[in-house]
Parts: C-alpha cells; sequence; structure tokens
C-alpha cells in the first residue's frame, strides 16, 4: 500500500453517500486509497496513547513496530504489542507472496484498546455524524488505522477500521489462520466446565429455553463519552427508598425505571433483568432476561460473579 512515499490515489468519489468510511470500502470490494509515510505518522498525533506504526522492511524480512515518542505508555499498551504481534503472524500467513526479501516496503498505522483513544474527546462527546478531522481530499488523503477493540459507531473517525479484540478473540483468528484449527473456546463439548461451548445436542428449537443471556464488565470508560451514568448504591438507592416498606426491593427497581434513559446500556440492561425476575417470582417462570456483570464494585469492593 505505501511504496517510495509517494501517494497515488485511488478513484474514490467523496460524494457518494454509500462510501463515507475506510470499512465501507472494505464491505464494498473497493481497492483501498495508497497513503504515505507521512501520513501515517500524522495519525499518530490524534491519539493519545496505543498507537504505533508497523514496518515491514525486506532488507531483513522482520516487522518492527514504532511508538510515538509523545504518546503516553500506559498500562493498556499491552494490548498494543499484543496486538502487533498477532498482525504480523496474520500477515505472514495470509500474504506470503507479499512479505519476502524481494517485496516492496510496507507500513501501516495500528492502534488498541478497549476504546479508540482519540486527542478530540469534545468531538466523541458530541457524538455527531460527521468526521471529527475532516480533510480535503477526504478518505483519499487519510491513512487507515486498525484498531484492534471497539470503535465508534458513528464515522467520527472514518479511517479507522474496527479489528478482533486482542486476547481470546484474536488469537482464534490467528489460529485458524495458521493451523485451520477452531480454538478450544469455540469448540463444542459435551458437558458445562471448561474451555468450549455446550450446545445441547439433540434438543429441538420448542425444547430451547427463551432466555436472553449475558455477562460482562461494567467497564469505567462506557461513561467517558457521553453524559449517561453507571449508577450506584449511594446515589441511585439509599435515600430514595425505605429500607423498612413492605417491598424494598420493588421499590428499588422503580426507581432505576425511573432513570432508565440516563443508564448506560450495560445498566440498562441491569434493570430490565431485575424487572424480568420480578415478573418470573409473580408467574413462577423463568426470567427472559438474565443480563448481569461478571465482576463489578460496590462502596470499593468487587461484587460477587453473576449478582446484579
Amino acid at each position: 500500500i505505501y511504496q517510495n512515499n509517494n501517494l497515488v490515489t485511488a478513484d474514490i468519489d467523496n460524494n457518494d453517500p454509500t462510501i463515507t468510511t475506510y470499512t465501507d470500502l472494505v464491505h464494498n470490494e473497493i481497492e483501498l486509497p495508497k497513503y504515505t509515510l507521512q501520513q501515517v505518522i500524522e495519525e499518530a498525533k490524534t491519539m493519545r496513547s496505543k498507537y504505533a506504526i508497523l514496518r515491514y522492511d525486506p532488507t531483513t524480512d522482520k516487522f518492527t513496530g514504532y511508538y510515538y515518542k509523545n504518546e503516553r505508555w500506559v498500562p493498556g499498551c499491552y494490548k498494543l504489542t499484543h496486538s502487533l504481534s498477532a498482525l504480523t503472524v496474520l500477515l505472514r500467513a495470509i500474504f506470503p507472496e507479499r512479505f519476502t526479501p524481494n517485496s516492496p516496503e510496507f507500513i501501516m498505522g495500528v492502534s488498541s484498546g478497549d476504546y479508540p483513544a482519540m486527542v478530540d474527546q469534545a468531538c466523541i462527546y458530541r457524538d455527531q455524524d460527521g468526521p471529527c478531522d475532516e480533510v480535503e481530499g477526504g478518505l483519499n488523503n487519510k491513512a487507515p488505522v486498525l484498531h484492534f477493540g471497539s470503535v465508534f459507531r458513528k464515522a467520527m473517525f472514518p479511517n479507522m477500521i474496527a479489528m478482533p479484540m486482542p486476547g481470546e478473540h484474536l488469537d482464534c483468528f490467528v489460529s485458524w489462520s495458521t493451523s485451520k484449527e477452531v480454538c478450544g473456546q469455540f469448540k463444542p463439548q459435551p458437558h458445562i466446565g471448561g474451555p468450549g461451548l455446550v450446545f445441547g445436542e439433540g434438543l429441538s428449537y420448542d425444547e430451547l429455553t427463551p432466555q436472553v443471556i449475558w455477562r460482562g464488565t461494567d467497564f469505567p470508560f462506557l461513561n467517558l463519552f457521553n453524559s449517561l451514568d453507571q449508577p450506584d448504591y449511594e446515589d441511585y438507592i439509599e435515600d430514595n427508598i425505605d429500607l423498612n416498606a413492605a417491598n424494598p426491593l420493588a421499590d428499588a427497581i422503580a426507581v432505576m425505571r425511573e432513570n432508565y434513559s440516563m443508564l448506560v446500556p450495560r445498566w440498562q440492561g441491569v434493570v430490565l433483568t431485575a424487572e424480568a425476575e420480578q415478573e418470573a417470582l409473580q408467574t413462577n417462570s423463568l426470567p427472559k432476561v438474565n443480563i448481569k456483570f461478571s465482576s463489578a464494585k460496590g462502596k470499593g469492593k468487587p461484587a460477587a460473579v453473576g449478582n446484579p
């Protein structure tokens, strides 16, 4: 893609409403525009941390990662180093003819983390539909950035391409690309316990349990770029219900329902679960919703696994 630091733009129509991001180009199988080394370097200035330049040097037949010295080296950078290592394996496995001592040099921008660590956080907070860093020429003048982790739903950074989350997700892609083996976490298992998935062999559709199940973490970054809350007992419940009332749990759920629109989506799921459990008690049935945190903190102490 990068060659001799020359920019040769692809024929991309910036007025086409269906092509607004690099992801659109990939999904529509349109050739990506060429970019320069300078454009890859410029992307480092848009990040606060966890951005690196990956370079393939054909004279040594090696990949090297470069980290911008003005960026902070934060604990989450281990996800970046993990992503770079996995990416080099994937590139060699999928494009062996591209990375040889006789191949041209190759350079690309890579970032990683639970979310992109962008400098322009004010733009993200506004949740705008258009690009935060719009430049003349649009995608023709922006180097792509592969982000290993979650990206923003709206095209605020249209040159950012979502990639698998570092860890088991990314490792499973590497496993399949190098050995055509499904990793253990996704292989069928006959019994619950240990890695793998239990599919319930022999069960018909009507025999399945009608329940939405989710487990995850109450990540602290989920409300950084919006006005939504991650509630705590002291602010939402303590002074708003009477613990000596006939049904304080129902009263607490009612308070959460009143503030439902103010909560981050994962906590909205917790509210739906609490309501479903109350309904199930009255009907002697299984709750239709089972969304809980695998870990959370209350008053500085971790809650038990499975507690809403």
